[in-house]
This record gives C-alpha cells, sequence and structure tokens, in this order.
C-alpha cells in the first residue's frame, strides 16, 4: 500500500484553503487505477527524481505548480513540479491528479 499526498500551489484562481494537501491511500482506489498508478510510477522512475522539477519564470506567479509526495514502505520520494516535465513524468502527475479530483468528489 502506498500513501500518496498531493498539493497544488499558485495560479490566478489560488485560495489556501482549496489548496490543502490531499492525501490518499492506494487501496482506496479500483484496481485498475491502482495498477495505472503502479506503472507510471515506475515509468516515471519517481523515487530517483530530484525534489524540484523545473524553475519558474520571472514572470510565473499566476502558474500552478504541484507537489507530489510518495511513500511506499521504505522508499519515499517528494517532488516539486514546476514546469518542463518528461513526458513520463508529467503523465504521473496528471494521472494524480485526475485521481484526487475523483476521489474528493466520491
Amino acid at each position: 500500500m502506498m500513501r500518496i499526498t498531493f498539493k497544488t500551489d499558485g495560479g490566478v484562481a489560488y485560495f489556501p484553503g482549496l489548496a490543502k494537501p490531499f492525501v490518499f491511500e492506494s487501496d482506496q482506489l479500483g484496481k485498475k487505477d491502482a495498477k495505472s498508478l503502479q506503472s507510471l510510477i515506475e515509468n516515471a522512475n519517481f523515487f530517483a527524481l530530484p525534489t524540484t522539477i523545473g524553475k519558474a519564470a520571472a514572470q510565473s506567479a499566476d502558474m500552478q505548480h504541484y507537489t507530489l509526495t510518495i511513500e511506499d514502505g521504505k522508499k519515499a520520494n517528494t517532488v516539486k513540479l514546476v514546469n518542463n516535465a518528461s513526458p513520463e513524468v508529467q503523465a504521473l502527475f496528471d494521472q494524480v491528479r485526475s485521481l484526487v479530483t475523483k476521489l474528493r468528489t466520491s
């Protein structure tokens, strides 16, 4: 079982109350979603990623950035995505963001 924490910061319509980290466990997901998430984590080599990906441009105050923490047994990593992610990393962040939306509304 993995614990996933996802946080969104910044953006034009940034509301601190809505930006609280969302935490869920992989066993809250259906089998298909859990398997897809596991595959994306492996494809992105998440546990070997640096703590920050990309740099904020001088005029990027309105850009959203995301922080993802995944804990899996003794392995854990936290990655802040600002911009310029590889397709594999972007796919992982997109999937987690989609899962968070799905779990918040269920």
